[in-house]
Order: C-alpha cells, then sequence, then structure tokens
C-alpha cells in the first residue's frame, strides 16, 4: 500500500509463498502499509505454501514468520492497529 494512502479497510487478506526455486525469497513482510489512524487491517494472514524462503512478519513489523517450518499453517494478524 502506498505511504499516502489515509483511509482503508482490508478483511480478510492472505499472501502466500509458494516458490520452489533456490536459494529462496525472504521477505520482511507479506503486507506493507502506512501507519495512519484512517487504515485498518482485520484477519490477515501470511502462509508458507510450498519451497524455500520465508515471510518474516504478516504486516510490516507485526505477525509471526511463515516458513518451511510451518507449512501450510497460516499466521494471522487479526487487527492492525490492535483492537
Amino acid at each position: 500500500m502506498a505511504d499516502d494512502v489515509r483511509r482503508h479497510r482490508l478483511d480478510g487478506g492472505v499472501y502466500g509463498y509458494q516458490r520452489t526455486a533456490g536459494p529462496g525469497v525472504t521477505t520482511g513482510s507479506g503486507f506493507r502499509v502506512p501507519q495512519t489512524r484512517g487504515v485498518r487491517l482485520h484477519h490477515v494472514a501470511t502462509v508458507h505454501l510450498d519451497g524455500l524462503g520465508a515471510i518474516r512478519h504478516a504486516v510490516d513489523d507485526v505477525g509471526t514468520q511463515a516458513d518451511p517450518t510451518d507449512q501450510g499453517t497460516p499466521q494471522y494478524v487479526v487487527d492492525l492497529p490492535a483492537a
């Protein structure tokens, strides 16, 4: 999401990593959002589907890592900002 977005609501978004090419890609987050009052996320998740690499956080620096150790298990952020 662009830094200049001032109002947005996302319910139930998901980002899935599924590439198997080595050495794998690790990304900081599945979603990047501006930290502003009008931007709200509800029940978003990242999930590692297969292969190498990882997604360190679901949103910005929030949420647990999705990687081969928890393949197929969504890593959720229930509300951002926290309710």
